[in-house]
């Protein structure tokens, strides 16, 4: 840069001298640099960003820094020089004599900005579509919500094409215009046009021409409307023109090719237990990974992934939705809080994503400046649907959507668009193919409603504006309503379940079924313990069985709730069936009490019947036989007396357990053939699972064990065909065990390890117990003693911890092969392995078994 004037001012650049009226006036550096950035940009604002970056390059200072700088300025060449725009930046108010490069009169396209190479990570894909749409179409949209990264895989891809010397490129940020009518001339300028083509969009256009040229018009949003026009206007008028623009809403011209930018690729969740130098490798080629890590050693050399941390990264990489600014701020605050520190705080994600000394621009510096700004575009009615969005857990679909964020003024259909205009400027997910649905059970053969979520961190921004809008409260009562009524829909009986597809509604919507149910427990306990007693089927199917048994005597508890009904009645008796499957049967009588008053209470005979039912239960806990039976035939005569053929089955198939612990299977058939009977009539699925497995351990009493083993069988499959996971763990240690007698060894090995992952995830402590003394009789069969002895050391933390076997065959088999494995090994051997066991939990377990050798 030559020497400049303007007025009286005389400034020699390579001299770094400042003249006026012939007389040198001192200035310092940085006010001498801000004079010089102004000049050579003298028909247009000089955005605050755009200053910082030259003046302070790096340096991540405040603004206030420009504030200073620009006061000795002035009062060094007049205040009258320069004029500020308020938000915006300054603008040199002077004619130069020595025109600026920029008023050459000839369009004469600038390079992109010249900026130090920043890895993109996990953005290979997208940088080769881009590559490709820009190819093939002369305007592409890289659309996606704030902070997901579309400017910097703009500039990337400037980048990687290199100076293409045969296009020449260049990249505006429209993010500093306040308005409109600054856009034609921020455009010409930076394309180095005279002032003159930015009269209109089509003089603009001309004064471009033939010249090929690729025009990245970034950070649109704001302006989309003037921008779509300027982009009709340039591929009509300059077909040597191809645009790029980055923004979180579309164009919406016909000619536009949109490329959603999504957040990077996340690694799946990693226990712990299964970390190794091969995993963290594996998680680096994850994009959210491998950003987290760089930007964490950027502030701290000394960060490196271990075994150690890795999966606490992940997590937060997974709870950040793999949002590439959300990631980078978190990073920054590894040094400060540590990764265990950072990962405890996200739930205030909002405070705690923030770096206000970024070298970058404001609203990008913390998370909740990138989300203003994107709120801020909205209208009104979008703003209203977003933040009620909030109220949601997880996913949620159209129909729920429609009745909750609505109002007296926004109706269903103006939802309806109103999600769409949020679904395009990328503030709402929508999921179209129905993953999630088939997830959950749904049938190929069903048609699945789209399913829409809010990212978490958009739903963390978006639950405070519902609290500032002080809606916070209703929408979470009609939110809960809504999913209690939603729940008596769905909360079918065992007894009517066909199918796992069955369920899939509950499955999918679980998540927004226990927000409704903390609401009520803190708000409405008489609906919560409605909604509790429609789910409790679900639950029980499902294994969860500590929720369920958790939220159901938070629920009993509660104020609300402490008169007879029909709705205590009915979850006691459940939270009997519950607390049985947990194998703590020191519950049952107290429940089975607390069922039986209030039924009587009420007058309800069917709940009486299954009060006796679950008090035959405690009795046969304690062994107490003949009191089991007595309360099994009261029952069985209430229930014969109001039909129902199902009940009447179970209580016959129960009276028949009870002379297969007393060693009476002689006494079972009539009982068990009546049974079958009526779940046939029934159509009980559930209930001829129960039945045939019966009918099992009787073949196996008895010996046959080839008849026991079909019988198994066909209860295997009932439980598989309903998901029920409780019995379908009772179902695989009954076929092990028929299997092992059989000698076939390799498919009882099968069904063991199965059983064992599934008891680890489940907490089925009593199945895991008698898998794994299965287990360790499957290594005896083959001789490897030290191995059965670690499995019965693991054996017995399970019973510790709660597992204890209650069946009469089990118990003795459970004598049977310790006394045969403490034989085998003597006193030191066994007490050395059996100790090595008791530290495996069931999912190590599960790999110990999986790893015996069958030859």
């Amino acid at each position: 840069m030559g020497l400049l004037q303007f007025a009286d001012i005389e400034v020699q650049p390579r001299e770094r001298r400042l003249l006026r009226g012939g007389r040198a006036v001192p200035l310092g550096g940085r006010a001498f640099d801000v004079l010089l950035t102004l000049l050579e940009h003298p028909d247009r604002v000089v955005s605050k960003d755009e200053l910082l970056e030259r003046v302070w390059p790096g340096q991540g200072v405040e603004e206030n820094n420009i504030t200073v700088q620009m006061a000795a300025l002035r009062r060094a060449i007049g205040p009258q020089h320069i004029a500020t725009l308020p938000g915006v930046g300054y603008r040199l108010q002077a004619a130069v004599a020595s025109p600026a490069p920029a008023t050459v009169p000839v369009a004469t396209p600038a390079p992109p900005p010249v900026r130090p190479r920043d890895p993109l990570f996990g953005r290979d894909a997208d940088l080769a579509a881009l590559g490709e749409a820009l190819r093939t179409h002369r305007l592409v949209t890289l659309v996606g919500t704030a902070g997901i990264g579309k400017t910097r895989l703009a500039r990337a891809y400037l980048q990687l094409r290199g100076s293409a010397p045969d296009v020449p490129a260049t990249m505006v940020d429209l993010s500093p215009l306040p308005d409109a009518a600054l856009l034609l001339g921020t455009v010409a300028a930076g394309l180095g046009l005279a002032p003159s083509a930015a009269s209109q969009p089509a003089v603009l256009a001309a004064a471009l021409g033939q010249r090929p040229l690729l025009l990245v018009l970034d950070n649109c949003e704001h302006l989309e409307a003037s921008v779509a026009a300027l982009a009709s206007a340039l591929l009509a008028g300059a077909p040597g023109v191809r645009l790029l623009a980055t923004s979180q809403v579309p164009l919406r011209l016909d000619a536009e090719q949109l490329l959603r930018v999504g957040p990077l690729a996340l690694p799946p969740a990693l226990p712990r237990s299964k970390i190794d130098d091969i995993a963290i490798e594996t998680a680096r080629r994850s994009g959210a990974v491998a950003l987290f890590e760089a930007r964490a050693r950027a502030n701290d050399p000394r960060f490196v992934l271990t075994t150690q941390n890795l999966a606490t990264v992940v997590e937060v990489c997974r709870q950040l939705d793999g949002l590439p600014l959300a990631i980078e701020l978190a990073a920054s605050r590894v040094t400060l809080l540590g990764v265990e520190g950072l990962h405890q705080r996200l739930d205030q994600r909002l405070r705690l994503l923030a770096d206000r000394h970024r070298p970058t621009v404001p609203r990008h510096r913390t998370m909740q400046a990138a989300l203003d700004w994107s709120h801020a575009l909205l209208s009104s009615d979008e703003q209203a649907v977003f933040r009620r969005l909030s109220v949601f857990a997880g996913g949620f679909s159209l129909a729920a959507v429609q009745a909750l964020a609505g109002d007296e003024r926004i109706d269903e259909w103006t939802v309806l668009d109103l999600l769409g205009q949020l679904i395009d400027r990328s503030l709402v997910v929508v999921e179209l193919e129905g993953h999630s649905a088939r997830a959950a059970g749904a049938p190929e053969t069903d048609a699945v409603e789209p399913r829409y979520r809010l990212l978490e961190t958009m739903r963390q921004y978006a639950t405070i504006q519902l609290r500032n809008g002080g809606e916070d409260e209703a929408l979470r009562a009609r939110h809960a309503r809504w999913f209690a009524d939603f729940a008596n829909t769905h909360g079918l009986s065992t007894a009517q379940v066909r199918s796992v597809a069955t369920r899939w509604p509950l499955v999918l919507e679980h998540d927004n079924l226990r927000a409704a149910l903390d609401w009520a427990a803190a708000h409405d306990g008489a609906l919560g313990l409605t909604m509790a007693a429609a789910l409790l089927p679900f639950w029980r199917e499902r294994g969860h069985h500590a929720e369920a048994q958790a939220r159901c005597e938070a629920l009993l508890a509660h104020p609300a709730n402490q008169q007879p009904s029909e709705a205590r009645a009915r979850v006691s008796i459940v939270l009997c069936a519950v607390a049985n499957e947990r194998n703590e049967v020191h519950r049952l009588r107290g429940l089975a009490l607390a069922a039986l008053a209030d039924a009587r209470a009420i007058g309800h005979r069917g709940h009486e019947a299954l009060g006796h039912i679950w008090l035959a239960h405690a009795d046969g806990a304690e062994q107490d036989w003949a009191a089991a039976e007595r309360q099994y035939r009261l029952a069985l005569a209430i229930l014969r007396e109001l039909g129902g053929p199902a009940r009447i089955a179970e209580t016959l198939t129960n009276i028949a357990c009870i002379h297969i612990e007393q060693g009476q299977v002689e006494e079972t058939p009539p009982l068990l053939t009546e049974a079958l009977a009526l779940y046939r009539q029934a159509d009980n699925l559930w209930g001829l699972g129960f039945a045939t497995s019966t009918l099992a351990e009787v073949a196996r009493a008895q010996g046959d064990f080839m008849a026991s083993l079909g019988w198994a069988e066909q209860a295997l499959a009932h439980h598989r065909q309903l998901a029920h996971q409780h019995r379908l763990a009772y179902s695989l240690n009954q076929r092990a065990t028929i299997l092992l007698a059989l000698g076939r060894h390799v498919e009882a090995r099968a069904d063991l390890v199965e059983n064992l992952s599934l008891c680890a995830e489940r907490g089925f402590k009593q199945f895991s117990t008698l898998a794994l003394v299965l287990a360790a009789a499957l290594a005896a069969d083959l001789g490897h003693w030290p191995q059965a002895a670690i499995l019965l050391g693991a054996m017995q933390a399970q019973s510790d911890a709660g597992g204890t076997l209650h069946d009469r065959m089990d118990r003795e088999l459970q004598a049977a092969t310790v006394a045969r494995v403490q034989a085998a090994l003597g006193g030191p051997a066994w007490e050395a392995s059996s100790a090595a066991g008791r530290s495996l939990g069931a999912a190590q377990a599960a790999a110990a078994v999986a790893a015996l050798p069958i030859a």
